[in-house]
């Protein structure tokens, strides 16, 4: 709760901020809170008896601050000057810093898991690179300058999240669909045009032994699309598929 206001106000709680980052724990929480934000409007707003606090809720999840990470606050602490005078910005960037010494002081034993949002958040611990791609523009790299042990965790960790937003169409197409949301279903043309892209990518999104509620809610919602609307165009195999995940659900939720 504290680290959403913090996320929501960052510059009134800076003070707040630097007690937080003390404790290497609650970017891991972060990092859950943020996958959570995929999925929390899941089912949300199919039972009428329910509709008018889940809009009211769907409308809070969707305020922007809610799809960004505590890690990227500190970062903008070093970098967005906003109102700031300089002298205040390099004020705040030394309390940061000390905030950022004093919570990193035995770094090196931790957990792999805990390392790496310090090496991220802390410019400090990144490398600045430059390379010219033509005669009047230059590319600026900044990137963490980690051991190599978590140069490795990260690049897998990049792989698992490319993995895991790979069915974000599908939902958000899917969720436009069932809320009557037509413009926004149109811009995931690849699903309007005909029934063979979504059963695929249910099937897709269904395989491969992954059980998360943001695979769940992808193939649910585009089952009961299916189920609702194309129903006559659909085979039996695809029916009887998208009847049992549906079925499914129910009963475990």
């Amino acid at each position: 709760m504290v680290l959403s206001v913090v996320i929501a106000y960052p510059d009134k709680l800076f003070p707040i901020s630097c007690i937080l980052l003390k404790t290497k724990e609650v970017f891991v929480f972060d990092i859950a809170r943020l996958q959570a934000e995929h999925s929390a409007d899941f089912l949300k707003g199919t039972l009428a008896s329910h509709r008018w606090f889940d809009h009211e809720r769907m409308e809070t999840n969707a305020l922007p601050f809610r799809k960004k990470q505590f890690e990227q606050v500190l970062v903008d602490y070093q970098i967005e000057k906003g109102i700031l005078s300089e002298n205040e910005l390099e004020e705040r960037k030394t309390q940061l810093y000390a905030a950022f010494d004093e919570a990193t002081q035995s770094i090196d034993s931790w957990e792999e898991v805990y390392q790496f949002a310090y090496y991220r958040s802390d410019l400090r611990r990144r490398q600045i690179s430059s390379q010219k791609v033509s005669q009047d523009r230059v590319m600026i790299s900044v990137v963490p300058d980690m051991p190599e042990n978590l140069t490795a965790l990260s690049e897998q960790a990049q792989r698992n999240y490319e993995d895991f937003m790979r069915h974000v169409p599908l939902m958000l197409w899917a969720d436009a669909k069932l809320r009557g949301n037509q413009e926004a279903a149109q811009q995931y043309p690849q699903f309007e045009g005909g029934i063979e892209p979504v059963v695929n990518e249910i099937l897709s999104d269904s395989g491969g032994g992954r059980s998360g509620l943001h695979d769940i809610s992808s193939a649910v919602n585009a089952c009961a699309v299916l189920l609702r609307e194309r129903r006559t165009a659909i085979n039996e195999t695809t029916l009887a598929f998208c009847t049992e995940v549906l079925l499914a659900t129910c009963l475990n939720f």
